[in-house]
């Protein structure tokens, strides 16, 4: 895949549970970097230079492992593929038959867009509706539009836009004039949106957070995601506005524009291509049914990044 770019400041959080019988400090213990274990969700949210785990209430259970250990691992500020590297070691400590993630967990995405204006972050968001129906495809069926989890928390961009037409939305996020207008078009009703900026508009950290992805512990799968979301914003920022593709076109054709002149990564091309055919095949089975219903389905700059992600 290609070399990302090595001063992309970028954070991960990956919501997950271990067995009863396996701790978060069991877990902490065992990892080659440090890593903080944390009491509440609240003291866990000041930014801090390493790895930490925090409780997560929102989580539930799996089937298989009712009385769950349920918490969120937070990375630091992390840079480029160094940053990729330490993920990769990261996820060595953890005891892989212990750990479960189902429907109501998740794997977010923070892309530092500090050194982005108005304009390009414009392009950001004019970029991710237009092409939000096919990233749908790459995704489980709980993490698409229209489900449960996703009316919960991680609803449509697209759709909370206003305008009748992609071509109307569009237009409407280029006539805003300040970044908290912006904000409000993506993200009407809070955080809980596909692509959050709120950080942006609250000035917390200078963050968009991809929230879509499900819960996994696969480094391949993370690395692949993270390398997505990175490319997606670095070069949506950086190429001309986009135009809204003709009505009728299918999402074969969406698919193949947005990793032909938005992503540009072959290999990215390859591992999607496979995904989509994964998930036509199996839809959710990579997922673990929930106890009860699911309640929603290197180290660089000392800046934080996320919500909870932090260095």
């Amino acid at each position: 895949m290609i070399k990302l770019p090595d001063m992309q400041n970028f954070g991960v959080e990956l919501e997950l549970t271990s067995d009863m019988y396996t701790s978060p400090q069991a877990i902490a213990e065992n990892m080659i970097y440090p890593m903080e274990v944390i009491d509440s969700w609240s003291e866990g949210r000041p930014t801090s230079g390493y790895w930490k785990m925090i409780p997560d209430s929102s989580i539930i259970c799996s089937t298989s492992a009712p009385d769950c250990n349920k918490f969120e691992i937070v990375s630091p500020v992390l840079c480029g593929g160094a940053g990729l590297s330490s993920i990769e070691i990261t996820l060595r400590g953890l005891p892989k038959k212990s750990i479960k993630v189902n429907k109501s967990m998740g794997f977010h995405v923070h892309v530092d867009v500090s050194n982005l204006s108005l304009s390009e972050l414009k392009k950001v968001c004019q970029n991710f509706i237009k092409y939000e129906d096919v990233m749908d495809t790459f995704m489980p069926n709980s993490r698409r539009s229209g489900s449960e989890e996703s009316m919960r928390y991680f609803a449509s961009n697209q759709e909370a836009v206003p305008g009748h037409s992609l071509k109307q939305k569009m237009a409407y996020l280029e006539s805003c004039s300040s970044l908290t207008e912006l904000v409000t078009a993506m993200n009407p009703k809070g955080r809980y949106y596909k692509l959050n900026l709120t950080n942006l508009d609250e000035g917390r950290q200078e963050t968009v957070e991809f929230r879509q992805h499900s819960a996994t512990y696969d480094y391949h799968k993370i690395a692949a995601w993270v390398r997505f979301c990175i490319w997606f914003v670095v070069h949506a920022a950086k190429f001309r506005p986009p135009k809204a593709f003709a009505v009728g076109r299918s999402n074969e054709y969406k698919f193949q524009a947005l990793f032909d002149y938005i992503i540009k990564d072959r290999a990215l091309k390859q591992f999607y291509t496979a995904r989509r055919q994964h998930h036509r095949r199996k839809g959710d089975t990579e997922e673990e049914p929930c106890s009860v219903a699911c309640a929603h389905g290197g180290i660089c700059s000392a800046k934080s990044l996320g919500s909870r992600t932090s260095l």
